[in-house]
């Protein structure tokens, strides 16, 4: 699809549809906006109309400019749950994106599980607790607390070359990466990454941290009592501004 839009109920019903098993959603060229029942209504997934196994917003075959948008609250419900973001990685002009939160109403710790190399969008207040866990391409964070607000997770980075292209200042709970690019805001401003370390901690974080590539300057905050801890072959980048609150860095 190119610029439209599709509005449909769950169900069984004529013109309704059912979401259900398998690696199942939604791709479109350009602008695709999907609301399922009624904008900003709550999608539970595991639910009798809505449990896919990996929920697809902008297929492999989508190009490079394809942005679907998904204006539906998602209630994990209990389970972290995948969502695929699988078009070309070569231009990250294109998305996917839930333009509503994405909460846990079961209060489980459970976080989502994004995949693909395609660009996924985080721009709410989102407030699940599990991590966020990134098996390939970029998460690119517009709202402070788009990562969740995880008590019980953090952001756990699985495969090399993987992104995080903050747009906001963040803070991190937990980390753990083979490999990250932590780009800035894209309008030339500068992003904060706040590394909370508890104490009696020692945090290690194998990082490659740079400035974004439109000029702004990515900063890291050390907040807490404990050790926070670079290796030797954590690669910080030029232009890199630091400032750090707690007592202990190594």
């Amino acid at each position: 699809y190119y610029d439209s839009s599709l509005t449909i109920p769950l169900g069984t019903g004529a013109r309704q549809i059912q979401i259900l098993g398998g690696t199942s959603g939604f791709s479109g060229n350009r602008n695709f906006n999907v609301t399922l029942s009624n904008t900003g209504a709550t999608i539970v997934w595991g639910s009798t109309y809505f449990n896919p196994d990996k929920l697809v917003l902008t297929s492999d075959w989508a190009n490079t400019y394809g942005k679907t948008i998904l204006h539906n609250r998602i209630d994990l419900n209990g389970q972290s749950r995948t969502i695929s973001i699988l078009c070309n990685s070569s231009n990250d002009t294109g998305y996917g994106n839930v333009n509503y939160p994405i909460v846990d109403n079961a209060a489980t710790g459970t976080g989502i599980i994004k995949e693909g190399q395609g660009v996924l969008l985080l721009n709410k207040a989102n407030t699940f607790t599990g991590p966020v866990q990134v098996h390939g391409g970029i998460v690119r964070v517009t709202h402070a607390t788009g990562l969740g607000t995880q008590a019980d997770g953090g952001l756990m980075f699985t495969e090399g070359g993987t992104t995080l292209d903050m747009q906001t200042s963040l803070t991190v709970g937990e980390l753990s990466s083979t490999y990250i690019y932590f780009g800035t805001v894209t309008n030339g401003g500068s992003s904060i990454l706040t590394l909370p370390v508890d104490p009696d901690t020692v945090s290690t974080y194998a990082l490659v941290i740079a400035d974004g590539y439109t000029g702004g300057h990515t900063s890291i905050t050390k907040a807490g009592t404990g050790t926070l801890t670079f290796p030797f072959y954590a690669e910080i980048g030029y232009g890199f501004g630091s400032s750090f609150t707690g007592p202990s860095l190594t």
